[in-house]
């Protein structure tokens, strides 16, 4: 079948190569483990708010993002979905389904245009069992995002509102921020208040009184998603509040 002109060409990516492959689990397989991986991964480009995966669906492999940001929804019986996490450049996801029944618990969709690796169930596997430490490898990841689940759950309760939102904001800026002319930055929200007070485990009302405080505050000027720092040294003063 020819391909249509307007689709977007599929980079070809060498694990080789890839700096995602040496900062993530990966980094431990040998040099034909290696390039076993490379040959049996299935790379895709995605635009901004592709859905990678849904939840409850059968999970396919583990991914790795070579470029891009992912969030993670969950929904509940009732269909409301909450904002549970946000994957960097440089990380794999779906791995804790891979361990947890082969079933994703939740549902992945880029942030921006992101390219991103499948590894194929059957070749984690084979890479498992020909490899212990690439076990380890994932095993101490599994442990990190317990690390940061409990991390969440103290911060919700021991740091101040505004606190947090000040972390995720400066996290943000490194993606979805742009200096104009005059050093201001414009950060255009890639997801709704009700997404950021599910990620931060507080009501939207609070999000939005918070936001609107560190406006009155002259913190941040507030413009639908969009929000404009006159002085990022204001904004990292937050961080300083008890």
């Amino acid at each position: 079948m020819a391909q249509r002109r307007d689709a977007a060409p599929v980079p070809v990516l060498q694990c080789r190569d890839c700096a995602t492959r040496r900062s993530a689990e990966w980094r431990v397989l040998s040099d034909p483990d290696v390039e076993r991986l490379s040959r049996a991964k299935l790379t895709g480009t995605h635009a901004a708010g592709a859905v990678v995966f849904k939840q409850d669906s059968p999970c396919e492999g583990i991914h790795c993002l070579a470029a891009g940001s992912l969030m993670l929804r969950k929904r509940d019986a009732r269909g409301h979905a909450v904002l549970v996490g946000l994957v960097a450049e440089g990380r794999t996801v779906g791995y804790r389904s891979y361990y947890n029944n082969h079933w994703h618990a939740e549902q992945a969709e880029t942030l921006e245009p992101s390219t991103i690796c499948l590894v194929p169930s059957a070749t984690v596997q084979a890479l498992l069992a020909a490899n212990p430490a690439l076990g380890d490898a994932f095993s101490l990841s599994l442990a990190d995002d317990l690390k940061r689940i409990e991390q969440a759950l103290l911060d919700s309760v021991a740091r101040p509102l505004r606190v947090r939102i000040a972390l995720l904001l400066q996290a943000l800026l490194k993606r979805f921020g742009e200096a104009d002319e005059a050093g201001r930055i414009e950060l255009r929200l890639p997801f709704t208040r009700e997404e950021i007070a599910g990620l931060l485990a507080v009501q939207r009302e609070t999000v939005t009184r918070a936001l609107n405080a560190m406006q009155a505050d002259g913190v941040l000027q507030i413009s639908g998603r969009t929000l404009l720092i006159h002085d990022l040294d204001q904004l990292l003063d937050e961080l300083e509040r008890e």
